[in-house]
């Protein structure tokens, strides 16, 4: 796809994680044997939307009923390297806040899918 799925961008700052997953096997001797459970990293990002407007948030909402929550992955372009990852919501719930008429808060995780 040459477009992304979700269009509204987050808020600066981008918080972002980095996770690898080892898998450790103590013997009973003392030694430990170490092997990685994926060949690369999986990158893990909180996206934060505040004082946004009902548009915009139906668009988020939207896309969130579209793919069912984690269900299905989409695709977005990570502002921070301009690379385009497939990602999916790391929850099945979307928590949003209404502030003030027509005024909403809201923070997503999203996860990277290899």
């Amino acid at each position: 796809m040459a477009a992304d799925d979700l269009t509204l961008q987050p808020d600066f700052s981008l918080d972002s994680t980095q996770k690898f997953d080892t898998i450790v096997t103590e013997f009973e001797n003392g030694f430990e044997q170490r092997r990685p459970r994926w060949g690369t990293s999986l990158k893990r990002w909180k996206f934060v939307y505040k004082n946004r407007t009902s548009t915009e948030i139906a668009a988020l909402r939207t896309l969130f009923t579209t793919k069912k929550g984690r269900f299905s992955s989409w695709l977005w372009t990570d502002p921070t390297d301009s690379v385009q990852r497939t990602v999916r919501f790391d929850s099945d719930e979307l928590t949003l806040s209404l502030k003030a008429y027509g005024v909403y808060d809201a923070s997503i995780d999203v996860i990277e899918v290899k």
